[in-house]
């Protein structure tokens, strides 16, 4: 999950570099998810290792580092198994960031994600180091939180940026009406944006925090000519960063998504499509770990799977235009996964027929999955997995398939190993399309569904608490989805409404009409 900093709870550690024969410790163990930060210098020999999560000598996460790579292994009762492994080219001095969160733990090395894995196992614990040949400086634990922004500009004067450094170009506060003013402004339906100007080259102005990462990050522009707008994610400076680019002038790459590094551009994918100026667009971007999407008006339209920076805030940009507005930032994490089915990091487990993914105990979450053409035997999708004896699962077959469901679907739950079928109907899947299948569970309801609609659901209390996943991983294609949705925004009320004591009265159900007592009471 995405978080934000949280300066009061910040813990600095300064260790002296040296080697140790028993892990060292910081003070405060990590919370359940947080950033661990580090100077490393690498050994010729030796070998670096981080305990985290530990519970005790026994029990813990660990990520060791040799002079050619890195891993992530999980020690239970004293048994390490290893969860990732990858090639490092280490420097002789690394910036070292690991990403805790839960289920999902990554390693970013001098700006780049050079290792992912996943395990639910622990969820919390101490950090401490041991090392030989390898010193560490300067920890950091950042405890982090889910990310919450928005900016709608409605401010005047001087205001207008403090939140946001300029890194090119000429930006200003603008309102569409000279009468408004820092004593009005909160009363105003918003003629406020967040103006840049680039006749050549290109403005960028940025904002957000460096820790910043898995998050949904959209923004209303409209362009005053042609030329081009853009958002940019996971920001280090203003020649390193990710972005999708819209250009004024059609052509085969106006739409761009593009990754900037050390100055130089590299396009990561493109298509065709112009934006029309003095219009209103909203346009966005959208990471998760190894992927970055660009969004059209809450359309995808360009994805490409890129582990650059790994983390960063982001910045708004217009490219060779006179004049382009931007309104409404709003930027929310995004536990968002995509991956195969034979990743090879813990993202998905087997236990016996079922291929199982996510965080244990979890209650919220949607599996998205690809049916491989007209499979041939039955196939499954699997919520609230605890044990082999408790899980519920829809499941199908074709008619030639030798399953006794044959030419049916059915949602069936099992407690203790006894099922109870929920639904039962004639199989409606078209199977030679190689329909994707959602599965949607969030407390006790489970919904099963395809793009022309729902298919299944049912609802049990406990029925979703557990993991999720896929029974017979030989009918489903590669690539899958795993998605927590957030909480929904709470209403935004204006201060006004909720201080005003004619809107008050208004809104109170003893307000403006109030009962009056007559001769019958």
């Amino acid at each position: 999950m995405t978080r934000r900093l949280l300066p009061s709870l910040l813990c600095v550690v300064l260790l002296a570099a040296s080697a140790h024969a028993a892990p060292q410790f910081l003070d405060d163990e990590a919370e359940p998810a947080c950033d661990v930060s580090f100077s490393l210098q690498k050994g010729t020999a030796g070998r670096f290792s981080l305990r985290f999560d530990s519970q005790d000598a026994q029990n813990s996460y660990v990520l060791d580092a040799t002079p050619a790579a890195a891993t992530f292994a999980l020690l239970k009762s004293g048994q390490k198994r290893v969860l990732s492994s990858a090639p490092v080219n280490w420097k002789a001095q690394n910036t070292v960031i690991l990403q805790r969160r839960p289920w999902m733990m990554r390693l970013l090395v001098n700006n780049r994600v050079a290792l992912t894995a996943f395990d639910s196992t622990w969820n919390a614990g101490k950090i401490g180091a041991e090392m030989t040949g390898w010193s560490w400086k300067d920890p950091r634990v950042q405890p982090v939180e889910a990310i919450r922004f928005d900016d709608d500009f409605t401010r005047a004067g001087s205001e207008g940026d403090n939140s946001w450094k300029v890194a090119g170009g000429k930006w200003t506060l603008s309102a569409s009406s000279s009468q408004i003013s820092a004593s009005n402004a909160t009363m105003s339906s918003n003629p406020f944006a967040y103006e840049a100007s680039a006749p050549v080259g290109t403005a960028l102005s940025t904002t957000g925090r460096r820790f910043w990462d898995s998050y949904d990050a959209r923004v209303a522009a409209r362009p005053a000519g042609k030329g081009a707008i853009g958002i940019a994610a996971y920001v280090q400076d203003p020649k390193n960063y990710l972005a999708f680019v819209w250009s004024g002038s059609e052509g085969a790459q106006s739409r761009r998504l593009i990754r900037v590094q050390n100055g130089a551009t590299t396009i990561l994918a493109s298509a065709s499509g112009a934006f029309l100026p003095r219009q209103w667009y909203e346009i966005g971007l959208r990471t998760s770990p190894g992927s970055i999407e660009a969004l059209l008006d809450g359309v995808p339209i360009l994805r490409a799977r890129d582990d650059s920076f790994g983390q960063g805030g982001i910045g708004l940009l217009a490219q060779n235009l006179g004049a382009a507005a931007f309104d409404d930032v709003r930027v929310r994490s995004y536990d968002f996964y995509r991956q195969n089915l034979s990743a090879s990091n813990g993202a998905w487990k087997t236990s016996g027929e079922f291929r199982l993914t996510g965080r244990t105990g979890g209650d919220n979450y949607r599996l998205i999955a690809p049916l491989k053409s007209a499979p041939d035997g039955a196939f499954g999708l699997v919520a609230g997995f605890r044990d082999p004896k408790n899980y519920a699962i829809f499941r199908a077959a074709a008619a030639q398939s030798n399953a006794p469901f044959r030419g049916r679907e059915q949602l069936v739950r099992y407690v203790e190993g006894k099922p109870q079928i929920l639904s039962d109907r004639p199989l409606s899947l078209d199977l030679k399309r190689a329909p994707r299948l959602t599965l949607s569970a969030q407390g006790g309801a489970l919904q099963i569904a395809t793009s022309d609609g729902i298919i299944a659901q049912a609802a049990q209390s406990g029925l979703t608490r557990g993991q999720t996943g896929v029974w017979h991983p030989a009918a489903w294609g590669e690539e899958t989805v795993l998605y927590f949705p957030p909480a929904p925004d709470a209403p935004k009320v204006a201060a006004k409404m909720e201080d005003d004591a004619y809107m008050v009265g208004w809104a109170s159900a003893t307000g403006e009409w109030p009962p009056t007592a007559g001769d019958k009471g």
